[in-house]
């Protein structure tokens, strides 16, 4: 079996990675019933005349699509290699029952933003 630093699975994992909203952006965030929007204010590198807005029903859509645009290279990224790596890790670890439904409860919650195989 192959390591998962040999599998280049989590290779960019040493950067930093920014976090994609700043904290004057999170406190931006608005409900309205199942509906979160960012306020006009947090000056977010969109569209001006768009707020973007996302319902509990439509999140795993931008999620995905969000996935999807981001650049191979980017290490936030969402790739089948990093589920296949929690799987091997689960597989590896089989004295610990808990630590394997854990880190396949991860996978399939990842695996459920990428394209079918």
């Amino acid at each position: 079996m192959e390591s998962h630093a040999a599998c280049g699975c989590f290779e960019t994992m040493s950067e930093t990675i920014k976090p994609a909203l700043s904290p004057f952006q999170w406190n931006s965030i608005r409900r309205d019933g199942d509906v979160w929007s960012v306020t006009p204010t947090a000056q977010m590198p969109l569209d001006p005349a768009s707020t973007p807005r996302v319902s509990r029903a439509t999140a795993p859509l931008y999620l995905a699509l969000a996935n999807h645009a981001l650049a191979d290279s980017d290490p936030r990224k969402i790739t089948r290699n990093m589920v296949n790596a929690l799987r091997e890790t689960a597989d590896d670890q089989p004295w610990d029952e808990n630590l394997g439904l854990v880190l396949n409860g991860i996978a399939d919650v990842l695996e459920s933003y990428l394209p079918p195989k």
